[in-house]
């Protein structure tokens, strides 16, 4: 990992996994991917939340406006059998143009360390049998 000002940034290659922070190291943001520049010259970039926007409820239901999504909701945390599906499609303009903003990125061994990781609970949650404890040994 490796912090980097607004900057800096934007003059990276895309897609880029961020999240904004402050001079710390405190994330201030969602874990969200940078897709380049709102247009060319611009000092606004697209970003993709990644839990940013509900693509659909178990229903097949997309929620039509906010008050709706806080219904739905609502009803995720009475009833634990309702599941939702995350849009990880849905990006939009950053628009904030703080000029002092930091990012925390994700570098290469980040983003393998994180793979890693996601195999190793995709792969105990739902292939159990052949689940394997060398997992552990790596740590």
């Amino acid at each position: 990992m490796r912090i980097v000002n607004r900057e800096e940034f934007l003059s990276l290659e895309d897609p880029v996994l961020y999240v904004k922070c402050d001079e710390y190291g405190n994330t201030s943001g969602e874990l969200s991917v940078s897709y380049g520049r709102s247009s060319k010259g611009s000092e606004d970039f697209v970003t993709l939340p990644l839990h940013g926007w509900i693509k659909k409820w178990g229903s097949g239901h997309s929620p039509n406006d906010s008050g709706e999504l806080f219904d739905l909701l609502s009803d995720v945390i009475k009833n634990r059998d309702l599941h939702f599906e995350w849009d990880y499609t849905a990006t939009s303009r950053d628009g904030l143009y703080d000029k002092d903003q930091l990012f925390m990125i994700y570098e290469q061994i980040d983003l393998l360390k994180l793979m890693r990781m996601l195999d190793k609970i995709y792969t105990y949650q739902f292939n159990k049998d052949e689940y394997d404890s060398k997992y552990y040994d790596e740590y």
